[in-house]
Parts: C-alpha cells; sequence; structure tokens
C-alpha cells in the first residue's frame, strides 16, 4: 500500500512541519536453496498422432526416471505444450511436411549439487532439450529483512548527511518509512552446457548468489 505524506514546509496540525524526505537501499548477499531446470522434449513426424504419440513415450520415460533420482511428482510440471505445423517452401510453393511437438517441463529442486546428474538423467531418458537453469531462494524473508534493514540505515544516514550540512537537529526516530520495493533476481545458466556433457561425467552446476535487495523512503523531523 502506498502512503502520501506531507513534504518540508508543509502544514500538519495547524503547525509548520519540517521534514526530511530521504531514499535508502540496502542489499545482502544469499546463496540459493532451489533449481528449476527447464526440460524439453520435441518430436516430429509426418502426422500430429505420431509426433504426439513419441512425444508421450519419450514424457513417460523421462519423468519415470526423474521419480527415481528423488524428484517428487509435485515438483515436475508441465511449463508448455505446442503442436506446430512444418513447411517447405520450394519456387513460391508451400508444402505441408509434418508436425512438431514441444513439450517444455519444470523441474524443481534443493539438491543443488545433483542439477548435473539430474540433467544428465532426463537426456538419456528421452529429453532432447536443456533450456536453462534457474536459481531462486524458496525461503527469501530472512534476507528480506536484512536489506530492509540496510535500507533504512542507509536512509538515515542520508537523513543526518543533510542535518549536519544544514546545521539543524534531526530527531532519530523517523515520521514515516514506507517500502518502494523488495526481492531479488533469480540467477539463469544456460542448459546447453548441460545437454552437451558426456554421460559418464554430469557438468558440475556453481549456482554462484543471488541478490536480495529493498528500497525504503523514509521521512525525518528536523527542526
Amino acid at each position: 500500500m502506498q502512503h502520501y505524506l506531507p513534504h518540508p514546509g508543509s502544514q500538519i496540525r495547524g503547525g509548520k512541519e519540517n521534514l526530511f524526505e530521504v531514499t535508502g537501499q540496502g542489499s545482502v548477499e544469499a546463496a540459493p536453496d532451489t533449481a528449476i531446470i527447464q526440460l524439453g522434449i520435441v518430436t516430429e513426424a509426418r502426422d500430429v498422432q505420431s509426433a504426439q504419440d513419441e512425444n508421450k513415450r519419450r514424457l513417460e520415460k523421462a519423468v519415470n526416471a526423474l521419480y527415481k533420482t528423488g524428484i517428487s511428482r509435485e515438483d515436475i510440471q508441465t511449463a508448455s505444450y505446442t503442436i506446430s505445423p512444418k513447411y517447405s517452401f520450394q519456387d513460391g510453393k508451400q508444402t505441408l511436411e509434418g508436425y512438431e511437438v514441444v513439450n517444455l517441463l519444470s523441474v524443481k529442486t534443493n539438491q543443488l549439487s545433483r542439477i548435473g546428474e539430474i540433467v544428465d538423467t532426463a537426456v538419456q531418458n528421452g529429453v532432447n532439450r536443456v533450456d536453462r537453469v534457474q536459481f531462486k531462494l524458496d525461503h527469501p524473508q530472512p534476507y528480506a529483512a536484512a536489506a530492509l534493514k540496510a535500507a533504512v540505515r542507509q536512509g538515515y544516514e542520508k537523513a543526518s548527511v543533510l542535518a549536519e550540512s544544514y546545521r539543524v537537529q534531526l530527531q532519530t526516530t523517523p515520521v514515516k518509512a514506507v517500502e518502494v520495493s523488495h526481492g531479488f533476481v533469480p540467477l539463469e545458466r544456460e542448459g546447453a552446457a548441460l545437454m552437451a556433457a558426456p554421460a559418464a561425467s554430469p557438468v558440475p552446476v556453481f549456482p554462484g548468489t543471488l541478490m536480495v535487495t529493498a528500497e525504503v523512503r523514509v521521512f525525518y523531523r528536523f527542526g
């Protein structure tokens, strides 16, 4: 919810209120605790039914193999399913050559050290497309709170500098603090390198760190 507050010099309760309005940003690093692996099964055939049947066969084999690695049913979801006609063009003439079925899956895991193994298992059992691996936080609250504290602290430091510059007394307790934004940007790794790995040696995946950020707008009285 957005709050609207008076600026310096506006009237409050019949008196004149002097306010500094400052913004503060804070950030903390966090190790990802979850990965979303996007896998795909692409099949082509002269007719739709054959393309769908082959796609389904590959899907069932891949999913059953993933279950055996410890991935639960609720952690495998269909991200998209498309059927597209395939045409050839010659001498200005369009000819229907067949159909392509693309089934994309999102696989969630907190076993980050086993991502290479999970992808390798999927590829050996019917998956023929690996789009990307996305790293995120399933439990960002502690990091968000730390980033928010850092943002408020920076806001106070800015207000203190203003008060010192204008040679006025700053009241240390803010009139109001409004959270402008917070969150993190998930990290992504391209999947092509994972898919190119030899079966006996899955590519190790290093998640790196996420940056959790917060921004606040704070109002301080001065006199």
